[in-house]
This record gives C-alpha cells, structure tokens and sequence, in this order.
C-alpha cells in the first residue's frame, strides 16, 4: 500500500509501545514513522525506541527530535520531510488497534473520490474547533487525527497542522473551502483511542486561554444548561 503511518510520541513509552505492537500486528508491512518529540532520557523511551527498530529495521524509523515542537507540528515535519508515499495515517501514541482491514478501503475511497482528501471519524467542530451537530452554521468537518488517512496530493496544498488542540482545523477550514471532502469511516470499529494519553499527564502546551475563548467556553456551558 501506498501508505506510511505516523506515530508523534511524548514521554509516554508505555503508551507507545501498545500504539506501535499493535498496529504492527494487523500490518507488519506498512511503514510507520516515530517522532519523539524531545522525551526526556529518563524516560525509558530511548531503550524502547531502540527496541523497535531493532524488532522490525526496515519498516520502523525514528525520528528524535531535540525539543518538543508539539504533535501538530511534529506531524506536518514528518509529512513534509520524511513521508514518500502518497497517503498519511496519522496514529496517536495513545491507540491500540485492534484488528486489520481499514486501511486497504480508506485508500480506496480516497483513490475513488478525487475531491476527497481525508478519510476515518468525520466530526463537525466551530472555528475554534469545538464539536458541534452535523450541518450546523459555519461548521466544518474534519477527520479526527488520532486516527485518520491523509491524501498528501491535497495536503501539501493546505494549510499545515499546527500546534493546537485540534491540529487540522485550519487545514479542513482551508479543504472545506476549496471544495474537498472529508469521508467518513468507522475507524472506531478497528482502533481503540484511549484519549488524553499524553495531555492527561502532560497538557496541551496551548498557554493561557485567551479572554475570547474563555467567554466563548462561558457561553457553550450557559447553552448547554438552558
């Protein structure tokens, strides 16, 4: 398959290890990048790494960065400088797959359907990326990245993901405008995502919420209670 998978890590090796074994069991022949985004040495995600590439050297590379750049950008690197195939699975540290046979019709839709350019969980989010129903005004779907296939013949045509909570969203604002679609997969059915596996312990590294996002997050609980 024309496909690489992509797997951007923060100390969590314990994590990593699940993401990586297990997708390797459904497909042992698919090519899969690790970023580590600056771990610490005392980690143990050094000996770990080690571990991996040497359990399978061909199709397990690692790329070590020296600080940690955040998973948007850690992906849109990867993508630009180390990717050769024409499709991206994007996979989160915090993932175990449970079984095979997504991979081979995602691609196929998104061969089949040229103003395609993203396949796996479809939601809709506002423009601060916050999920909201189908069809709602100023809406956009997005394929959510802890498991998601990227066509990187419209990507590199984007807008790049970025260090945000929702890493894609001005790259399916960007898609959504243009015309492109976002297909929808029940990825969920095949991966397991055990969510805010690194942020839990982590963060998200975004700062201090700006005054506008704070009102905004005031006025969708306010929604939410009335």
């Amino acid at each position: 398959m024309d496909c690489t998978v992509l797997v951007t890590h923060y100390q969590t090796p314990d994590l990593l290890e699940v993401a990586v074994s297990s997708f390797r069991a459904a497909y042992p022949e698919i090519s899969v990048i690790i970023t580590d985004n600056g771990s610490r040495k005392d980690s143990g995600t050094e000996e770990l790494l080690l571990k991996l590439q040497r359990s399978a050297p061909h199709r397990i590379t690692v790329h070590r960065m020296e600080q940690n750049i955040f998973h948007g950008p850690a992906m849109d690197l990867a993508i630009r400088e180390l990717v050769d195939t024409r499709f991206a699975f994007t996979l989160d540290s915090d993932t175990e797959t449970l079984r095979g046979g997504f991979l081979e019709p995602m691609i196929a839709s998104l061969e089949a359907n040229q103003h395609a350019y993203a396949c796996g969980r479809v939601l809709e989010v506002d423009q601060y990326g916050y999920r909201v129903p189908a069809g709602s005004p100023g809406g956009t779907p997005l394929c959510w990245v802890p498991y998601a296939l990227f066509d990187l013949q419209h990507y590199h045509s984007l807008p790049p993901f970025e260090h945000h909570g929702v890493p894609n969203l001005a790259n399916a604002v960007a898609a959504r405008e243009r015309g492109l679609s976002a297909i929808n997969y029940p990825i969920a059915d095949y991966i397991h995502h055990l969510g805010r596996g690194t942020a839990g312990r982590f963060g998200y590294g975004l700062g201090t919420p700006t005054w506008r996002n704070i009102r905004y997050r005031i006025e969708r609980l306010f929604q939410r209670n009335t």
